[in-house]
C-alpha cells in the first residue's frame, strides 16, 4: 500500500526534476512500480520533403528538447525531415496531448524559404511536456545552426556547424564548427576549425585550428592545425599537437 507519505516525496521528486529527461525516466519507473496511470505517453511521427533550389541550404534546428537531431548528408537539391513527438500527459489529460499531437502533425513546425529552412519553434506552455527527435538529411554544401536539442549527431557536412548548449557528435565535416555552452563533445576528421567554449572535449583527426575555452577535459590528438587552450581548461591528454595555452590558461 502506498501511503500519504510517500505520495508525496514521489511528487517532490517530480517537481525537482521535471524539466530533464531524468525525471521522465523515473516517474515512469515508480508509476510501473506501484501500478500507477497517471504518466501515460503518446507518440508522433512526421515526415516532409523539401526540395532546394540548389545545394547551398541553410538549416536552423530548434526545440529538440529531451530527444536527438541526428544531420547526416543525403541528396543534392532536397532535405528530408522526420520528427517523432512523444508528449507525457503528467500535466495534461492523455486526450489533449493526443490532440496536441494531431495538431503538430497537420502543421509541423517546419518553414521554407527559398534554401532557408528553419525548424521548431514550440511554445513554451507545452514544451516541457514533449520530447522531439529530429532526423535530417541535407545537401553536402549545408550550414547548420542548432539549438535547444539535448543531443546533436552531424555527419558529413561540407558546411559549417553551430550548436548551443547540446552534447555533440561530428564527424567527417569539411567546414567550421562552433560550440557554444557545450557540453559532452566529440569531433572526429574535420578539415575545418573547430572552436569550442565549455564541455568536455575529444577531438581528432583535426586539419584545421582548435580554440578551446573553459573546457573541463581535453582529450585531442592529430591536431595539424593550431591548437589554443585557455581559461583553466583541465588536459587529460595531448597527443601530435603543438600547443599554445592562453595567457588565462593552466
Amino acid at each position: 500500500m502506498i501511503t500519504i507519505h510517500q505520495i508525496k516525496a514521489y511528487a517532490s521528486l517530480g517537481l525537482l526534476l521535471r524539466n530533464t529527461s531524468v525525471a521522465r525516466a523515473a516517474i515512469f519507473v515508480i508509476a510501473g512500480f506501484f501500478g500507477l496511470s497517471s504518466i501515460a505517453a503518446e507518440e508522433q511521427t512526421i515526415k516532409r520533403i523539401l526540395e532546394t533550389e540548389n545545394d547551398l541550404v541553410e538549416l536552423s534546428v530548434f526545440d529538440g528538447t529531451g530527444g536527438t537531431s541526428h544531420i547526416a548528408t543525403g541528396d543534392h537539391g532536397r532535405v528530408t525531415v522526420e520528427a517523432t513527438i512523444t508528449g507525457f500527459s503528467g500535466r495534461w489529460s492523455q486526450r489533449r496531448i493526443r490532440e496536441q499531437l494531431e495538431e503538430l502533425a497537420k502543421n509541423p513546425l517546419i518553414k521554407q524559404e527559398g534554401n532557408t529552412i528553419q525548424i521548431g519553434g514550440l511554445p513554451w506552455r507545452i514544451r516541457r511536456d514533449l520530447s522531439i527527435s529530429y532526423r535530417i538529411t541535407v545537401p553536402p554544401n549545408t550550414n547548420v545552426h542548432a539549438q535547444g536539442p539535448d543531443r546533436v549527431r552531424v555527419q558529413g557536412l561540407v558546411g559549417d556547424f553551430y550548436a548551443i548548449g547540446a552534447n555533440t557528435i561530428a564527424s567527417e565535416i569539411r567546414g567550421n564548427v562552433t560550440l557554444e555552452r557545450a557540453k559532452d563533445v566529440r569531433i572526429t576528421d574535420m578539415s575545418g576549425n573547430l572552436h569550442v567554449s565549455g564541455g568536455r572535449v575529444t577531438a581528432s583527426n583535426i586539419k584545421g585550428d582548435v580554440n578551446l575555452i573553459r573546457s573541463e577535459y581535453v582529450s585531442i590528438d592529430n591536431v595539424s592545425g593550431e591548437v589554443i587552450i585557455t581559461d583553466r581548461a583541465h588536459v587529460l591528454s595531448l597527443d601530435d599537437v603543438i600547443v599554445d595555452f592562453g595567457m588565462s590558461g593552466l
